[in-house]
């Protein structure tokens, strides 16, 4: 089985998981002076290309954690919504929370 694992952020990780050992991995950077919608754009855009290449049967996705910054939260938000958009429907999603919250 092949498990994409992504770690949602302005540089967002991803590690392919094939029968539990790791067989790739990346970082998704997101320029900080860019605007929201250059930023979703460009997720979307990697995400696609990462899936097209790597054929995940299932995606782990982390929850986005409360920040303490409105302004944060409404990005990782924003950001996961765009993923999750754009993960086809014959892949399996799992949500997976990150029982330490990151400051």
């Amino acid at each position: 089985m092949r498990i994409l694992g992504l770690d949602v952020a302005t540089r967002t990780g991803w590690v392919l998981l094939e029968d539990g050992k790791p067989e790739a991995y990346g970082l998704i950077e997101l320029k900080g002076e860019a605007e929201h919608r250059d930023k979703l754009r460009k997720i979307r855009k990697e995400i696609n290309i990462i899936v097209k290449e790597q054929k995940p049967d299932v995606i782990a996705i982390e929850t986005v954690y409360v920040s303490t910054n409105p302004k944060v939260s409404a990005l990782l938000n924003m950001l996961r919504g765009v993923i999750l958009e754009s993960i086809p429907k014959k892949i399996h999603i799992i949500s997976v929370v990150n029982s330490s919250a990151k400051n």
